[in-house]
């Protein structure tokens, strides 16, 4: 999860599961003969006591330490396609990243291969959520070997592609 509308996350979370606790004891208490004991108290006061700890905890930890990734296989010539999940919606797709060849020759130095940005297409799959991207490559041309791309929203990481191109 990203930082973006966190703190709305995790303190819509710990409401949502105080008011759960809230009607279970709701319900037990309004049996004939009351069913909510001083144990069941206890639990819920410690429960909840938890839950906003792990609220706060949520809210003061950073965002996530790995984003989505997209991983395309597909063969020299074809134009393969996948999903790419996204941590917050966007009013717009991002820019297309070049994806740069990862492998290593002989002599130990990245690959110079290259697969430019206007190579690929990027479109929502669900306009109305906006947090999915279907990412499709042209591997016309391309030659094998494994590509990684960032995908970056301003300064924001949002995904990585990684291609492999058989």
């Amino acid at each position: 999860m990203s930082a973006y509308g966190k703190p709305i996350k995790a303190f819509s979370k710990l409401l949502d599961q105080t008011a759960k606790r809230a009607t279970k004891a709701r319900a037990k208490g309004k049996k004939a003969p009351s069913q909510y004991k001083a144990e069941d108290f206890v639990a819920d006061v410690v429960g909840f006591w938890f839950d906003s700890v792990q609220a706060w905890l949520e809210i003061a930890s950073p965002g996530s330490a790995s984003v989505p990734v997209c991983f395309i296989k597909g063969a020299v010539g074809s134009q393969p396609r996948n999903v790419l999940s996204l941590s917050d919606s966007l009013d717009a797709p991002p820019g297309k990243p070049d994806l740069v060849g990862v492998k290593l020759d002989g002599a130990g130095n990245p690959s110079a291969a290259v697969i430019q940005k206007n190579k690929m297409t990027f479109n929502f799959v669900d306009a109305d959520t906006s947090d999915e991207i279907d990412v499709q490559v042209d591997l016309t041309g391309a030659t094998q070997g494994l590509y990684q791309g960032l995908v970056y929203d301003g300064n924001q990481l949002l995904g990585t592609i990684l291609v492999q191109v058989t």
